[in-house]
């Protein structure tokens, strides 16, 4: 007697009927991963002569709330915040809305709507982890990145439900726990929006008086966002979680007159900003008291942090690449930039082994960071010609396999490499296509890069599924 009727005669003698014996089986070959039919299983699994009794035309019963009190659904936004004494100001909601709603939607601002939670959501069949790594005869998708061809699909604008954060869209940043984004532009007006790439639903938009967003990020710590201007010598703090904003003047004694570009360092410690005259101002990213200055020759262009926050990069009109250790403030290191005249910006990878500079004349040199940090005068291990004019902003991605090159001289001027084979991809953006990407003002990468979002100078920020990555 062979194993398989074996097999069969002991599920009989449980009492397992036909549907139920198949569904034994379907499970057993996607555990164990034996058999030619694993996908198909997984796909197709078998129906039950049961199944005619399901209406599916019936809509899903959401569950109910733990705990629902029901006189809350009373109260407006205009009596809570009396009876708490705070003001209306920066609160996510119209004072005649249901508190209720307006603390959901604090919520859904701080940590998100989980995509897995959604029990109408659709799953896309290729992010279905289960058809990737289950069994023998299936292949698991490849942690490297392929050069030459970029697995890429547009998908919904991100601010597809405003468009009114400006006509320049010079910041967008992904937040690094919630999938939500910020977008923020000339308007005056910053946005977060919830990230699913279908939707994108918008969760809020704070309006900042006469003041065009020139720069804007998130906190490390992403309860708060930072925006700044290059016609004011104040900046505003808004703050997620109470819903306020808080305006806060640059320090008379430090010379600064705008916060047109800043950084926030990933441990949470600075805020780094250009200033004038080859200043770079530090200001304590808790406190936002200012706490010293750095200088270097020249007028500063670009900054960047590493990954842990411990050294700040800066990239000058000299030409001069200035390396500081942030606990000491002091310079470890400078060396030229080959071949540069005037550079315009830097990037570090998250790895912490290349850097890149970019440059007015549109080159973009790659250094080893290691040989970068031991010369003057480093020979770069690539020097990239791809764009005409002048590079103005560069990016790696969090595993650093991508570095996103941008120009905002030039409609399309737009380029993704790859790593560590330091190729170009020749897919994208497409040659149709370049009109449409506009010119570039901002860009960035989602948490695992799934995503990717590129914000023009016409009140557009495009997204785009990464689908090498995970979701988000």
């Amino acid at each position: 007697m062979d194993s398989v009727s074996s097999k069969g005669k002991k599920r009989k003698k449980a009492g397992l009927t036909k549907d139920e014996e198949l569904e034994l089986e379907r499970l057993e070959d996607l555990i164990l991963g034996r058999g030619k039919n694993v996908l198909k299983h997984a796909e197709n699994p078998p129906t039950s002569d049961n199944e005619d009794i399901i209406d599916n035309s019936k809509k899903i019963k959401l569950p109910e709330a733990a705990w629902d009190d029901p006189d809350d659904s009373n109260i407006n936004v205009e009596e809570a915040l009396a009876a708490q004494g705070r003001p209306k100001m920066g609160v996510p909601a119209k004072a005649s809305d249901h508190y209720q709603t307006m603390l959901k939607k604090r919520f859904e601002i701080r940590v998100g709507n989980s995509e897995w939670a959604r029990l109408d959501r659709k799953v896309e069949h290729e992010d279905i982890d289960l058809l990737q790594r289950c069994g023998n005869f299936i292949e698991q998708e490849s942690a490297t990145l392929s050069k030459g061809i970029l697995d890429i699909k547009k998908v919904k604008n991100l601010n597809k439900a405003t468009g009114r954060e400006g006509p320049y869209i010079n910041s967008v940043q992904f937040h690094r726990t919630s999938t939500v984004a910020l977008v923020a532009g000339t308007a005056g007006k910053a946005s977060i929006f919830q990230v699913d790439g279908s939707t994108n639903p918008l969760l809020q938009t704070v309006k900042f008086a006469q003041f065009p967003i020139r720069c804007a990020r998130f906190s490390a710590d992403g309860n708060q966002f930072i925006v700044g201007s290059q016609h004011h010598t104040h900046y505003f703090v808004y703050d997620m979680m109470e819903g306020k904003s808080i305006r806060i003047q640059t320090h008379h004694a430090t010379e600064q007159t705008n916060m047109k570009k800043f950084e926030v360092s990933p441990d949470g410690k600075l805020i780094a900003v250009c200033g004038r005259f080859g200043d770079i101002h530090l200001i304590n990213a808790r406190t936002k008291e200012w706490v010293g200055t750095l200088k270097m020759n020249g007028e500063v262009k670009a900054l960047c942090f590493n990954a842990s926050g411990s050294q700040l990069w800066t990239h000058g009109d000299a030409g001069e690449v200035y390396v500081w250790d942030t606990g000491s403030r002091k310079c470890l290191h400078r060396f030229l930039d080959d071949g540069c005249l005037e550079g315009s910006s830097i990037s570090v990878s998250p790895s912490g082994q290349l850097v890149a500079c970019g440059s007015t004349a549109g080159v973009v040199n790659l250094y080893n960071t290691q040989s970068a940090l031991r010369s003057t005068a480093p020979q770069p291990a690539k020097a990239f010609m791809h764009l005409v004019t002048a590079a103005s902003s560069l990016q790696f991605n969090p595993s650093s396999q991508l570095l996103a090159m941008a120009s905002d001289g030039k409609d399309g001027a737009f380029k993704l490499v790859h790593f560590p084979s330091m190729t170009v991809f020749s897919n994208f953006p497409a040659k149709d296509r370049e009109l449409l990407l506009g010119r570039v003002q901002s860009h960035d990468f989602s948490p695992n890069s799934g995503f990717l979002a590129v914000g023009n100078s016409q009140h557009a920020v495009q997204l785009f599924r990464l689908r090498h990555f995970g979701n988000y």
